[in-house]
């Protein structure tokens, strides 16, 4: 059994997903509920729903750690400041941009699609 909200549940009745697909869904949702966070998961859905892979989120600094995995996996990259002005407050910056890295945009079309994701490995120490 799968449990649907009730846009998923209209889009299966109206014939839009069909039953590999939720299966899938189910299978991609263990992988991100495993490896991501809360706030990553919003950030990897937001980017999907948008349909704007090559936008960026807004983020206060001190929120770097709540997107680490997104980090550290290669799925989401800190932006340059780029020509404005980077307040900080005891070296920390009051904002920082972030944007999927073309690992982060073929993992969210893949999710979007209900093809196969996977979390990337951990980087091995040398």
């Amino acid at each position: 059994m799968i449990v649907l909200c009730a846009n998923c549940h209209a889009r299966k009745t109206a014939g839009q997903i069909d039953r590999k697909s939720l299966h899938q869904y189910k299978a991609n949702l263990a992988v991100l509920n495993n490896r991501y966070g809360e706030v990553e998961r919003r950030v990897l859905e937001l980017f999907a729903t948008s349909g704007q892979l090559h936008a960026y989120v807004e983020f206060p600094g001190t929120f770097e750690i709540l997107l680490m995995y997104l980090l550290r996996d290669g799925l989401l990259t800190r932006l340059p400041p780029q020509g404005r002005v980077q307040m900080e407050i005891m070296g920390v910056p009051q904002a920082v941009q972030y944007a999927l890295t073309d690992t982060g945009r073929a993992f969210v079309q893949r999710w979007s699609k209900a093809e196969v994701v996977e979390s990337a490995a951990e980087p091995e120490d040398s």
